[in-house]
């Protein structure tokens, strides 16, 4: 790689604004930085904005700038929340978890668990999402095993457990009836997994299916995303990549461009097959998005989704384990000059020759947080496996030399 072509194609616009807004905001109240920008651009007609979600701050720095945004119209964002994504889901006759969508009170809740009991008495638990939540930040779980009327599942939905921890069942309740969400079972059972599909529509309706990837799920009643898997495990990439098809089609009749998620779960039947449901559309980009570029940067590779693999340019099949969470309280001791050091030489360099190796993202993060980003690249699913845990075993034993 050429660095000073690199540089020379690169251009940096700081706006010296540390406050807790939108960035894209920031831009457009700084008239002469929409300037700066605009004429840092060489052609206008060959360029575009790829934000991370786009919403109607986005559509409107795009107007300003003369240049279109590569992203789903912020009109069509009720497709990308929970009830939308389940109405998406009954629609299109996509195999979805049990539940009622529109609900914003208890009363409301209640009467979905209800609902649910009445389709499927032996659910145990039940899962409350805010319509606008991500992550799993916006869950909530509450327990219906041994209700026994209206009165003790009203009291059960009061005392929900909410995923994050810094919000407690009366904010959460007030979240929902301000924002709406659904009530649907927590679906569990033997081989339990959670894959996503990432999906691209172009401005011509065209869908293609981009990754497949398994999620890395924690938090304190494992509903919160820390990092993925790639691909998705063969035996049943082909059956989420079929039903997410189906969505895919639809969103692009809505007129959504750009690219999307959609997350399921999966369980292993008692015959041995896979059980798929659809459980939420995420209409922007989403935490599987910038390793998979990542991957298709450093090996010049492409997904075959039919086969479910990614195949580098000689035919050879790339794996990566992906997390934002690579942390040990020893992490905070180290600086990101430490942590770019470390990665310029074995076991934690980047190996051009092999296309395997470890690339960092969220470098400024390690001394602030105590964390860092990791994509470990390897030949299958196990080596990626093996080189994360060669990756947070040194970055460990660095620190603690500190």
């Amino acid at each position: 790689m050429d660095l000073d072509d690199v540089r020379a194609r690169l251009t940096f616009v700081s706006l010296s604004d540390g406050t807790p807004r939108p960035l894209t905001e920031k831009i457009l109240a700084r008239p002469h930085v929409l300037d700066r920008i605009r004429g840092a651009i060489p052609n206008l007609n060959r360029a575009l904005i790829m934000p991370f979600n786009v919403s109607r701050l986005e559509a409107e720095l795009a107007v300003q700038l003369g240049i279109p945004v590569y992203g789903p119209d912020p009109s069509l964002d009720r497709w990308g929340t929970k009830t939308g994504s389940r109405r998406i889901f009954a629609e299109e006759g996509v195999p979805h978890a049990l539940g009622v969508d529109g609900v914003t009170t208890v009363n409301d809740v209640v009467a979905g668990i209800e609902r649910i009991l009445e389709g499927s008495p032996k659910v145990q638990k039940v899962i409350v999402k805010l319509d606008r939540s991500v992550s799993g930040l916006g869950n909530a779980t509450v327990d219906v095993a041994g209700v026994a009327d209206r009165e003790d599942l009203a009291a059960a939905v009061r005392s929900l457990a909410p995923e994050d921890s810094n919000t407690d069942p009366s904010t959460y309740l007030a979240e929902l009836r301000e924002g709406g969400g659904i009530v649907e079972e927590l679906i569990s059972g033997e081989h339990f997994r959670s894959p996503s599909v990432q999906m691209r529509n172009s401005p011509g309706q065209d869908v293609e299916i981009v990754s497949t990837h398994d999620q890395v799920l924690g938090g304190p009643t494992g509903q919160m995303f820390l990092g993925c898997r790639f691909p998705a495990d063969r035996a049943y990439s082909q059956l989420i990549s079929q039903e997410a098809m189906k969505v895919g089609d639809r969103l692009a009749r809505e007129g959504v461009i750009g690219r999307y998620g959609i997350d399921f779960v999966v369980t292993r039947t008692r015959e041995g097959l896979w059980d798929a449901r659809a459980i939420e559309i995420n209409l922007r980009n989403g935490g599987t998005t910038h390793p998979n570029l990542t991957l298709i940067a450093l090996t010049d590779g492409t997904f075959d989704p039919d086969r479910g693999r990614f195949l580098t340019p000689d035919g050879e099949d790339r794996h990566y384990m992906s997390t934002d969470h690579l942390q040990h309280p020893a992490f905070s001791r180290l600086t990101p000059d430490d942590l770019l050091d470390l990665a310029a030489a074995p076991p934690l360099k980047w190996d051009a020759d092999s296309l395997t190796g470890p690339a960092f993202h969220l470098v400024s993060a390690i001394a602030v947080a105590g964390l860092a980003g990791v994509t470990a690249i390897a030949e299958s699913r196990h080596a990626a496996d093996r080189l994360y845990q060669t990756v947070k075993r040194e970055l460990i034993r660095e620190a603690s030399r500190l």
